[in-house]
């Protein structure tokens, strides 16, 4: 028998709903604006434009965040969700048990509906591909550990209501604040769609948590066309057809995050090839 572990309970005191998992039921919007953990110190974070943190990490760890197909790689949105979670105290260096049912993870993935027999042996892929990524290890290299754990998972004749038990426990990151809020839903809808929507929204609420944009601001961050290719692929290519591609599906994801209501796109007065989006969705 497997030795018991340490356990936190998930919901810490109902102050913190707006900041915790997703386990209420029947959730206000308020309450699907949840907080993703930071995985980088404040103090460390570079200047210019780059990927979410979230998704850095994830490929770091072995997981590839650019797989083609529809909608983002269905390991890597059940990695952030498994992210968001855990509570605070996965973010203080604490082993998290978060316990779940299957249907919290087709609600994540398939938040219209999912098809079992098609879709069951994905999820069952997905859960392993998160099982098989790389650990954390200290500064020492004495110690390592999975940042993210599926202790119990879809089984081949699962069913929604069958549990689901998911570990998380990451590193404790001096400067690290309370975490970029974002909005569950949107995030879960632009997973659906395709990869770039989904990498540029958590690029833009990584960028807006790094300014300190929790409020209204008085300006927000524009990005110049490079900027908006490198805050969702990173850096350029070479080729100059990858990079002309890039290029308009990066346009073509700002134009779909102010068709679902998530920004409002301006362009900077003075040159108007600057995008400037503004937050819209934690209205």
């Amino acid at each position: 028998m497997l030795p018991s572990t340490p356990r936190v309970r998930v919901l810490e005191t109902p102050e913190d709903r707006n900041r915790l998992p997703d386990l209420l039921p029947d959730p206000s919007l308020e309450e699907r604006q949840r907080i993703l953990p930071t995985l980088q110190a404040a103090a460390d974070r570079r200047p210019g434009v780059s990927p979410a943190p979230w998704l850095q990490v994830f490929d770091r760890l072995g997981g590839s965040s650019m797989e083609a197909g529809r909608g983002a790689p269905l390991a890597l949105r059940l990695w952030v969700e498994a992210l968001a979670w855990a509570p605070s105290a996965a973010r203080r260096g604490r082993l998290v048990d978060v316990e779940l049912e299957v249907r919290d993870l087709v609600k994540a993935l398939w938040p219209d509906g999912w098809n079992r027999g098609k879709q069951l042996p994905r999820l069952r892929d997905a859960c392993a591909a998160i099982n098989g990524l790389g650990w954390f290890a200290d500064s020492e290299g004495r110690t390592e550990w999975a940042p993210v754990l599926f202790r119990r998972r879809p089984g081949v004749a699962a069913t929604l209501n069958d549990p689901v038990l998911l570990q998380v426990q990451l590193p404790p990151v001096k400067g690290v604040g309370a975490g970029a809020r974002f909005n569950r839903e949107t995030l879960r809808r632009l997973g659906l769609r395709s990869a770039p929507p989904y990498r540029l929204y958590l690029g833009l609420v990584a960028e807006w948590d790094r300014l300190g944009r929790r409020g209204v601001p008085p300006t927000w961050p524009g990005f110049g066309k490079a900027e908006r290719r490198r805050l969702i692929f990173g850096d350029d290519p070479s080729n100059r057809s990858t990079l002309r591609t890039r290029q308009a599906d990066a346009d073509q994801a700002f134009e779909a995050l102010e068709a679902l209501g998530a920004i409002a796109l301006k362009r900077d007065p003075e040159d108007p090839r600057i995008f400037v989006p503004e937050r819209r969705d934690l209205d």
